[in-house]
């Protein structure tokens, strides 16, 4: 049985004025977790940081929570997703949230960097999908 968790940046959209760092909010979780069963493993499932932020920066950001992720800072993690979405916030679109790897360059590196074709980070997949139509 996988105890999953839902992590989040508070920094979803570009005028978000706080910030929490993943291993804050990580840690945080992860004591509560620990508390309620020592023995369960942990996905963590759609955590992320929109890009243009002013007061956190993207690829900072990912770069620090994938460094704690793969590294096995929490050892009972066994998975994660980055929330690899994009949404308009209002008519302005200088306030429409994307937290896509794909839509900035820093993340896409870090991202290549951390993960890559490391067996130790990726393993084997349990599931494949393969699309007829690429």
């Amino acid at each position: 049985m996988v105890c999953t968790i839902y992590c989040q940046a508070i920094n979803q959209t570009p005028m978000n004025r706080g910030y929490e760092s993943f291993c804050h909010g990580m840690n945080r979780v992860y004591a509560r977790l620990e508390a309620l069963n020592s023995e369960k493993s942990i996905a963590v499932l759609e955590f992320g940081v929109a890009d243009n932020n002013p007061i956190v920066n993207q690829a900072s950001w990912a770069n620090k929570a994938l460094r704690d992720l793969t590294t096995f800072r929490w050892p009972r993690v066994i998975g994660f997703s980055w929330w690899n979405g994009a949404w308009e916030n209002d008519n302005n679109p200088a306030h429409d949230t994307t937290m896509r790897v794909q839509d900035s360059p820093g993340p896409a590196r870090i991202f290549k960097r951390r993960i890559g074709r490391k067996k130790r980070v990726t393993g084997r997949p349990a599931l494949v999908f393969r699309d007829k139509n690429p």
